[in-house]
C-alpha cells in the first residue's frame, strides 16, 4: 500500500485583504521573505525591489541590476530612475620620503613619461562609461517611467555623454514622463534638456545648480543659463504645475525669473538661494512669477537668506512685494519662508500668513527665534487649520504650548528648534533656563495631536 499525501489546502482570501495585511509588515520582510507567499505579496515585493532604480556605484552589483531589467516583467515596473554617479574626486598622492635610489629614480621616469604620452583612462570613469551605455541599451525596457532624475554636480564634463543618454531616455518614456529633476552646473544641465525636446506629459520641473568645479566661469555659466536653460523652462511653462528652482553658485538669476512663463496651471513653487547673489540685479520677475501665479499656488518655499548685509534688502522687498499686491498668495495651503530678522521684514510676512488663515495647513518659518508675542500675533486671534507647523522659539514654556493647542486645534506634526527651555517657581513666575547652543538648539518632534 502506497500512502499518500494530499495536498495543502490553500486559503482562497481576497486581494484587498491581502494588501491590508500588508500595512502591518515590514517592508524589509515584504521585500526579502515573501516573494513567494503569493501573487499579492510577489507584486508588492517586486515593487518595493524595482520601483525605484538609482545608479549610484558602477560596479558588478550594478550591472548584475541593470541585466535584470532586461526582463519585460521587471522593466515595466520602474516608476523612477535616478542616475547619480557616486564620482570621488581623488587628491593626488603624496610620494613617502625616502632615500635616493639610482635604479627607482629611472624606473619613475620611464613611467612617467608612459603615463604622459599613452595614458590609460582612470577606471571609475571607465567603469561610469561603461555602465552608462548599459543603461542606455536598457531604457527601452523602461517604459513607464514616470520620474527621471540627474544629479552630477561633479562629473567631469567629458565622462560619459550625457545628452545621449538623455535623448535615449527621451525616446524610450519621455510622453509619458510628469517629472524631471536635474543638479549640475549649467552646462550639464544644458546637455540634458537640449536632448529632451518633446515632453507631453511633464507637469514637475526642478533645476538645481552647482558650481563647476572643472572650470570655473560665471559670465560663460550665465550665458548657457539664459540663451540653453531659459528657452527649455518657458517651453514646457505652460503645462507645470510644480516648479523648483535652487542656487548653490553666485549666478544671478534676475533675468531667468523675468522672462519664464507665464505659469497658468503653477501648484507649488520653491526657490532656494542667497538672495542678494540670485537677484542682484533686479526682483521684479520672482515678484511678477508670484502675483500672477496667485490664482494657482498653494504651496510656496521661499528659502532666501541673504548674505552679509543682505538683511534690509531682503526685508524691504518681502515687504514691497505684500504691500503693493493685495492679492499676492491669498489661497495658500503651504508656506515656508524666512521673514528676516528686521521688523518690517517680520509684519510683511505675517500679513501674508493671515492672507491664507482660511486655508494654510503647513507652516515653517525659517531661521528666526520667534517670540511668545510674535507666535502670537503669526497665528492670529482665531483658530486656524493648520496640520503642521515648524519654527524657532526663544523659550519652550507650557503657555507656547497652551496657544498652539487653542489657535492649531488640528495640530498633528509639530517641529520647534528650542533656544530655551521654560519653567515655573514657586509662585507660578515662568522663568527660563539656557538650552544648548542658542541658534542650533534642541529639536522636538511632537507627533501627536496637542489637546
Amino acid at each position: 500500500m502506497v500512502a499518500t499525501t494530499s495536498p495543502r489546502p490553500t486559503v482562497d482570501v481576497p486581494r484587498d485583504v491581502w494588501l491590508h495585511i500588508a500595512q502591518f509588515v515590514l517592508d524589509d520582510d515584504i521585500r526579502d521573505k515573501l516573494l513567494s507567499f503569493n501573487s499579492t505579496f510577489h507584486d508588492l515585493s517586486m515593487r518595493l525591489r524595482y520601483e525605484t532604480v538609482t545608479i549610484t556605484e558602477f560596479n558588478d552589483e550594478t550591472t548584475w541590476r541593470l541585466n535584470r531589467l532586461r526582463d519585460p516583467a521587471v522593466g515595466w515596473r520602474v516608476r523612477t530612475l535616478t542616475l547619480r554617479p557616486n564620482y570621488r574626486i581623488r587628491p593626488p598622492r603624496q610620494a613617502p620620503a625616502e632615500e635616493p635610489n639610482t635604479l627607482r629614480h629611472i624606473v619613475n621616469r620611464v613611467t612617467g613619461f608612459a603615463q604622459r604620452h599613452f595614458p590609460n583612462p582612470a577606471p571609475e570613469a571607465t567603469g561610469i562609461q561603461q555602465t552608462t551605455a548599459l543603461l542606455v541599451q536598457i531604457l527601452p525596457y523602461l517604459t513607464n517611467v514616470v520620474d527621471f532624475q540627474v544629479d552630477a554636480w561633479n562629473l567631469p564634463p567629458t565622462a560619459i555623454d550625457l545628452g545621449g543618454f538623455a535623448s535615449a531616455a527621451c525616446s524610450a518614456f519621455g510622453k509619458g514622463l510628469k517629472s524631471i529633476s536635474l543638479a549640475g552646473y549649467p552646462s550639464i544641465l544644458k546637455e540634458v534638456v537640449s536632448s529632451m525636446p518633446d515632453l507631453p506629459s511633464l507637469d514637475g520641473l526642478s533645476l538645481d545648480f552647482t558650481n563647476d568645479i572643472y572650470s570655473p566661469d560665471s559670465s560663460r555659466d550665465h550665458e548657457l543659463l539664459v540663451d540653453s536653460i531659459l528657452p527649455f523652462v518657458k517651453q514646457v511653462a505652460p503645462q507645470l504645475r510644480s516648479l523648483s528652482v535652487t542656487s548653490w553658485t553666485n549666478l544671478d538669476f534676475s533675468e531667468l525669473f523675468a522672462r519664464i512663463g507665464p505659469f497658468p496651471r503653477l501648484e507649488s513653487f520653491a526657490t532656494r538661494a542667497i538672495f542678494d547673489q540670485a537677484l542682484a540685479t533686479s526682483t521684479d520677475g520672482l515678484t511678477r512669477l508670484l502675483v500672477d501665479s496667485s490664482a494657482t499656488l498653494k504651496h510656496v518655499q521661499l528659502k532666501l537668506r541673504p548674505a552679509k548685509e543682505g538683511e534690509p534688502q531682503l526685508a524691504n522687498w518681502l515687504c514691497g512685494a505684500v504691500d503693493h499686491h493685495p492679492t499676492m498668495l491669498t489661497n495658500l495651503k503651504t508656506l515656508q519662508l524666512y521673514p528676516t530678522t528686521l521688523s518690517h521684514g517680520f509684519d510683511a510676512a505675517k500679513q501674508l500668513i493671515h492672507r491664507s488663515s482660511s486655508t494654510m495647513t503647513n507652516l515653517t518659518i525659517r531661521d528666526r527665534y520667534l517670540s511668545f508675542g510674535e507666535l502670537e500675533d503669526i497665528l492670529g486671534g482665531e483658530a486656524t487649520r493648520i496640520k503642521k507647523i515648524q519654527i524657532c522659539v526663544h523659550t519652550l514654556s507650557v503657555r507656547l504650548l497652551d496657544l498652539l493647542a487653542n489657535r492649531c486645534p488640528e495640530l498633528r506634526h509639530l517641529i520647534l528648534y528650542v533656544g530655551r527651555l521654560g519653567g515655573c517657581n514657586d509662585d507660578g513666575q515662568e522663568y527660563s533656563d539656557p538650552v544648548g547652543i542658542f541658534d542650533t538648539g534642541p529639536k522636538n518632534s511632537f507627533d501627536s495631536h496637542l489637546s
